[in-house]
């Protein structure tokens, strides 16, 4: 039975619960996304440690270091080993697969072609800042996937609350993982999770660029300057944990109003989270009605502020639930392979439905069924491929590794695509597997050393 045919009071609460449940899911998605960020900082925080350390252990006396001291250049030696270092951070670029800044990228090529002098303190920056690029390209890893699964799991949960509210029992339209991409990349208030990722690394390196030198010349231990290190590292997690949280916000609202399009939704509420955090501007939005054109995120859509929990939910004047009810001649089908909505007679049974469809549109609709009935099974399976890909790599090499499963998704969209729409291509990865685990890789490994 439709939620429409019920009471206004029971409508209401089926679409406030089913809202709160995809910003719950949401604010699930942020919360493992800050986890990982926790994790990350910590692991930044001991290597940039370890190179101060260095640093002292290789040039301080028994006085401490002068900051003249350290401005020291490189002996011709010194030198080598700089240089030899820099290959390794532009050769680990590549290697690690992780989203470095283009921009580091450059300044390592022009550092390798370097003829004038290179001072001790400067060496040590250079080390330092190839942790903040490492550090920062995992953030944008972090932030990449998590966006995605997040977009991913509001738009299919809001479509699924409002095709069963609804009463439409069509099949929906799957994303793709360049769909995904695509949502996840949107810029709202002039820029993207990305673009302000960036910024905030920015931030961190100007900070790194006064704090080394300023407590050389103190006369500061390296355990006082890694204290600095720490605290200025903090205060740039914790912006990163605010950030997972609104651009989460964002991408779910994102979803929602994703499926309200494409369900024909002319109207949202606004819905705020009832509790003594809710901002003042949530605070007066709460229950407001707004046209899908005048959408304005920060504005009239969520999110209106850092750290927000507002959501929306579909609204549905009293007189256009009449008209659904009073026009019964037909009913609402959905193409397999546009996702177009398109009119059938009312009286359309199911099977004949199914038999109308065109070939393409079969082999659609037939992978569609399977990711729904398969998609939690999915999700367990991807993640088990992502855990052996990365043991795999640690193992025998990222370039053998990455070359085997070139290609592989690291979506549930991405990865539901390939299992039932590249049949080809899924044998390949699934045989690639197997021969990780036997005596393969051995062979192969053996070829490239022969080879230079």
């Amino acid at each position: 039975m439709s939620i429409l045919s019920k009471s206004k009071e029971a409508q209401e609460r089926y679409w406030t619960q089913r809202a709160e449940r995809v910003i719950l899911a949401s604010e699930k998605t942020a919360a493992e996304m800050t986890t990982d960020l926790a994790k990350t900082y910590r692991e930044a925080q001991k290597a940039i440690q370890k190179e101060i350390e260095s640093f002292y252990g290789k040039y301080s006396r028994d006085t401490g270091m002068t900051l003249e001291e350290a401005r020291q250049s490189l002996s011709k030696s010194e030198m080598k080993s700089y240089l030899e270092q820099t290959q390794e951070y532009y050769d680990a670029i590549k290697e690690t697969g992780y989203a470095f800044d283009p921009a580091y990228r450059q300044k390592l090529h022009r550092r390798l072609s370097l003829k004038s002098a290179v001072s001790r303190l400067e060496a040590l920056q250079d080390d330092i800042q190839f942790q903040i690029e490492k550090l920062y390209a995992q953030e944008q890893d972090t932030f990449r996937e998590g966006l995605g699964v997040a977009y991913e799991d509001a738009y299919y949960r809001t479509i699924f609350n409002i095709q069963q509210g609804l009463g439409f029992g069509s099949p929906f339209s799957s994303l793709d993982t360049k769909t995904i991409e695509k949502a996840v990349s949107q810029k709202w208030l002039g820029e993207n999770y990305s673009d302000r990722i960036w910024t905030d690394k920015d931030r961190l390196t100007i900070s790194m660029g006064q704090i080394i030198p300023r407590g050389i010349a103190l006369g500061n231990n390296p355990r006082i300057i890694g204290n600095d290190v720490a605290d200025q590292l903090g205060v740039r997690r914790s912006y990163g944990e605010r950030l997972a949280r609104t651009e989460t916000n964002f991408i779910a609202n994102a979803a929602t109003y994703d499926t309200y399009k494409e369900a024909d939704i002319e109207r949202y509420q606004f819905l705020a989270t009832l509790d003594n955090r809710t901002s003042d501007i949530c605070q007066s939005l709460d229950l407001k009605i707004f046209k899908l054109s005048e959408k304005i995120v920060g504005v009239t859509y969520p999110p209106t502020h850092p750290y927000c929990r507002s959501t929306t939910v579909a609204y549905f004047p009293p007189d256009e639930i009449d008209a659904m009810f009073d026009d019964v001649a037909t009913r609402i089908a959905r193409d397999p392979v546009t996702g177009k909505n398109y009119y059938v007679p009312a009286d359309m049974p199911y099977k004949e439905w199914r038999a109308s469809l065109t070939e393409d549109q079969g082999k659609e609709f037939l992978s569609t069924q399977k990711r729904e009935k398969y998609y939690e099974n999915d999700k367990e399976q991807l993640a088990s491929y992502k855990r052996f890909i990365a043991a795999a790599k640690k193992e025998h090499g990222n370039e053998l590794v990455s070359g085997l499963f070139e290609g592989m998704p690291t979506t549930i969209a991405g990865f539901q695509e390939l299992k039932y729409l590249d049949s080809k291509k899924w044998e390949i990865i699934k045989d690639n597997r197997k021969q990780l685990t036997g005596s393969w890789w051995k062979e192969e490994l053996e070829k490239k050393k022969a080879q230079g």
